[in-house]
């Protein structure tokens, strides 16, 4: 561009009056196009055409701006939109690890109840066990005991001496007196008045050989 059209423009674009009721919120593209040119006719033909190449770039990169402006904005949008969706993400996974935390706890309780039930349930097996054990080893010892033996005894004795008595009493009820048993039932009679009774053989055994030597 020479220096004339250079003048020749510069001089063009001091023309151009501002419209009416302009704030300064006006780009340059509507500046320029909204504005009255004075004395367009005088201005050289290469200068118009060169000033119309610079109107349509003002023009084209308005445009741009604002699409740019316009991607801009939906990008700031969409970045928030993907912020809150990403917090929201966050959030969820941080409560899906919570449930899935309380839920590992309450199995790991259930089972460390059945394990503790199931244990129980053991000793409760093994002591009734012990108890049967006890139960047969004790009877066991009982019935080789010499207490056993003499309890034995001493009811047998009981359940003679009543069954003798018995039939003692049946012979006298036939009218025999005692002159007429024989000399054997006799000594049977007087063997078992001079046998002591029950108690009298538990307070003997009391006062057995362990009494006689109580340093023993």
């Amino acid at each position: 561009m020479s220096l004339l059209n250079v003048c020749q423009m510069r001089e063009y674009l001091g023309n151009i009056q501002r419209p009416s009721g302009f704030d300064g919120s006006l780009s340059m593209v509507d500046f320029l196009s909204r504005g009255r040119v004075a004395k367009l006719d005088a201005l050289h033909p290469e200068v118009r055409g060169e000033l119309k190449v610079l109107l349509e770039a003002l023009v084209w990169s308005g445009e741009a701006a604002n699409r740019l402006t316009q991607a801009h904005n939906e990008i700031v949008m969409t970045r928030c939109s993907m912020d809150w969706v990403l917090n929201r993400h966050n959030e969820l996974m941080r409560q899906l690890e919570s449930c899935e935390l309380r839920g590992m706890r309450r199995r790991t309780r259930s089972q460390r109840s059945e394990e503790e039930n199931k244990g129980l349930q053991a000793e409760v097996k093994r002591l009734q066990g012990e108890v049967e054990t006890s139960w047969r080893l004790g009877k066991e010892k009982f019935l080789k005991s010499e207490e056993f033996e003499t309890l034995c005894s001493e009811k047998a004795s009981v359940y003679f001496e009543h069954g003798f008595n018995g039939c003692l009493a049946k012979f006298k009820a036939n009218g025999y007196s005692e002159d007429d048993l024989p000399d054997l039932v006799l000594d049977m009679v007087q063997e078992l008045d001079d046998m002591p009774k029950e108690g009298e053989m538990v307070e003997e055994d009391s006062s057995g050989p362990k009494a006689a030597h109580p340093d023993v």
